[in-house]
This record gives C-alpha cells, structure tokens and sequence, in this order.
C-alpha cells in the first residue's frame, strides 16, 4: 500500500500526530469522523485540529483526501473497476463527487487519467517489449544423485 508521508514541524509532536495519520490510511475505504481521528489520536476534537493543521500543513480533511486521491489513482492505473467500485473502495460517498475532487486535486477527470495512464502503458510496452525468456539449460537433479525426468 502506497502511503503518504506527513511531515511534522516539530518533533514533539509527531507521537499525538502520528495516530491520526495512521488511523486515516488505515480507514481511508470508509466514511471518517473528525471526533474517530481525535480519538485514535487521544486528542479532543479542536486540538487535533488545530495541531494537525499546525504541524502537518493541512488539515486533517485534506489529508484524508490526499490518502484517498492516490488509492484512486491507484485503483485506476491497476485495475478496470467501474467508477462505481472505485468510490465504494476509496471512501467516497459518490461519483460526481469523487470526480469533483479528483479533478480539482489532479487537474484531470478519473476517466481521463486513466486513459492517459492505459496510453502511456502501452507507448512504454510498444518502446520496450518484453523478452521471452529462453529456457535453461542444464537438467533437474533430484536429491539421490539420480538425474530427474
């Protein structure tokens, strides 16, 4: 699994960050309370809040969306899913919306990304073919010294 690092300001405080990072990437599939982070992280509400925006940069939201944009993309790279089973995969409550954010985050339309990626697959496969592999030579032993069949 492809996981997004979050880099802390301030050391001090990655031991009360660190929980709600690991408690989103390992939840991302499904819908996320504010107040279920705050508690994996053993924060109020507010505080986690306030110091994950203060520390990492972003909100703890955003950063939700950021794990579940790259488990889209990846979803779209690596398989043929239906939108429909990508959004129930990734944790999006629909279609157009996860369309909506993916566009705005990647600057590109789901569909489009992964027609895009398909076209560079196969420039890359029609620039480099796979090699068939020669079979080796030499025979199979078994272990009594006997040459196997």
């Amino acid at each position: 699994m492809e996981e997004i690092e979050v880099t802390v300001k301030d050391d001090r405080w990655a031991d009360r960050i660190g929980p709600a990072v690991e408690f989103i990437q390992a939840h991302y599939d499904k819908p996320i309370r504010l107040k279920d982070i705050a508690d994996a992280a053993g924060l109020s509400v507010g505080r986690l809040a306030h110091l994950f925006r203060e520390q990492a940069g972003m909100t703890p939201g955003q950063y939700v969306t950021l794990v579940r944009i790259v488990h889209v993309k990846r979803l779209l790279r690596e398989t043929n899913s239906r939108m429909l089973e990508v959004c129930e995969f990734t944790g999006f409550a629909g279609q157009s919306y996860l369309c909506e954010v993916f566009k705005r985050a990647v600057g590109t339309t789901p569909e489009a990304y992964r027609t895009q990626w398909q076209g560079r697959k196969a420039a890359l496969a029609a620039r480099w073919p796979r090699r068939k592999q020669k079979p080796r030579a030499g025979k199979a032993r078994s272990g009594d010294g006997q040459d196997a069949i």
